[in-house]
């Protein structure tokens, strides 16, 4: 399996990798990270969509 550099990919690529791979939690700690470190639109959007995505998931 090939490790992602998180950090290098876009807000959308973090956001959308996150919907796919929902029980991947270095995935989802990396997008926490990335929004407590700034908030942009595209990431406010995403977590919208993510949130619905996990509530549907869980």
């Amino acid at each position: 399996m090939n490790q992602i550099n998180y950090a290098a990919v876009t807000d959308q690529e973090l956001g959308q990798y996150l919907i796919q791979h929902r029980e991947a939690q270095i995935v989802l700690q990396a997008y926490i990270d990335r929004l407590n470190e700034y908030s942009s639109p595209v990431l406010l959007n995403l977590t919208y969509d993510i949130y619905m995505e996990y509530a549907v998931y869980v």
